[in-house]
């Protein structure tokens, strides 16, 4: 007997404006104290899944299967981290890169760009770092293309704002200095380099297109054993909608490779990471921190205006927190196979163990949204949010 696949729908990250996405299913805050659920049902007659979300109260004795909620702790020391973005478009890249570098569980040891604009995106995070504190980290400059060729001008990876609004105040010469100090290695050899030589396996996360990860599997397949873990942002799970996600749909020739290689993978699903949102109430906390945080302010505003929104989603921020395992997020193994649900549109199939082509994922399922944002914003800004 055979039986049902279901399906993790590669759903939208970066929702137009135009998109009914938001609008039907918007962030929502949950109150103290709870997990924001998604947990995968069938029934006899169904081919994919539906997938209710729900508030649990953490450490509930509910119908939820007790290891989906096995203990995840961080560890001891800081985990070494390399993160491939696409920042520029949507803002949550921003404050993925200011959590990597001051939470002390991550040792950042560099950032690589991709997608559309990449020299604006090298120069986007060689700023924000710079304002961290950071200028010994290495930016490097990766594909602007898919592996399939030129990106579409149209797409939104080419719809980044300017950078006189995201680096208001700069002047021909920063410009110049920040393209300066730019590393003169392609991402794809920063990062073959580093991990081949580092003494403790990083985690590479991917929070964008993954064009330069595909392209250091396909010039180091040695790679793939040697990270500690490969955490991406994307998928949904249950029914998706009619558009894809951004991420693994900008180059899904990418997305095989990268999907069907052994290195062990962490997903980071749509319906989880969404529920995560920083808005109009946290720009003036930001605001009155350092000048990373004023920046990450600024840019929230920015942003927020100019998608006539309350409030927006830290999707890759949440991904990455996979990396060192918080308490405040779940994951549940999944046997996974990439397919293709219609042309052009990349989805990820749950199948038997054992399955040609399958490979085990960590798939996160279940988020302690106030216990995220405290942890970062209070990460980011360093002052405690006021009672």
């Amino acid at each position: 007997m055979s039986h049902p696949r279901t399906h993790l729908m590669i759903d939208l990250k970066d929702t137009p404006p135009h998109c009914s996405e938001l609008v039907a299913h918007p962030p929502r805050r949950l109150p103290l104290g709870t997990f924001a659920v998604h947990q995968l049902q069938l029934s006899a007659n169904q081919t994919r899944p539906t997938v209710p979300s729900r508030a649990v109260h953490a450490g509930c004795n509910c119908q939820c299967r007790a290891d989906t909620f096995a203990s995840m702790t961080t560890p001891n020391r800081p985990v070494p981290l390399i993160l491939d973005t696409d920042i520029g478009d949507d803002v949550d890249d921003v404050f993925a890169l200011l959590l990597a570098v001051r939470d002390p569980a991550y040792d950042l040891l560099a950032v690589t760009v991709v997608y559309g604009q990449v020299e604006a995106r090298a120069r986007l995070a060689r700023h924000v770092l710079d304002l961290a504190g950071r200028p010994d980290i290495p930016v490097a400059i990766g594909s602007s293309d898919s592996l399939a060729g030129p990106v579409n001008p149209g797409d939104r990876g080419n719809s980044m704002a300017s950078a006189d609004e995201v680096m208001p105040g700069l002047g021909s010469s920063e410009w110049d200095d920040l393209g300066a100090r730019i590393d003169p290695r392609p991402a794809s050899e920063l990062i073959i380099e580093l991990v081949r030589n580092v003494t403790v396996p990083p985690v590479l996360a991917a929070i964008g297109p993954l064009t330069n990860i595909a392209q250091v599997l396909r010039q180091a397949p040695d790679i793939a054993g040697r990270v500690a873990s490969l955490v991406i942002m994307g998928g949904r799970l249950g029914e998706g909608s009619i558009v894809g996600e951004h991420n693994l749909n900008m180059d899904p020739e990418a997305a095989s490779i990268v999907l069907g290689s052994a290195a062990p993978m962490r997903l980071g699903t749509f319906d989880v990471t969404r529920d995560a949102v920083l808005g109009h109430d946290d720009v003036e906390r930001l605001r009155a921190g350092d000048p990373a945080c004023r920046s990450a302010g600024d840019q929230l505003a920015l942003y927020l205006r100019r998608r006539n929104r309350p409030e927006t989603s830290m999707y890759d921020p949440v991904a990455m927190t996979l990396a060192i395992n918080e308490d405040y997020l779940r994951t549940e193994v999944l046997d996974i196979a990439l397919d293709v649900d219609v042309p052009g549109r990349k989805v990820i199939t749950t199948v038997d163990a054992g399955s040609p082509g399958a490979v085990k994922m960590q798939a996160s399922i279940a988020i302690d949204v106030p216990a995220f944002h405290a942890h970062l914003m209070n990460t980011i800004t360093g002052i405690p949010a006021s009672e």
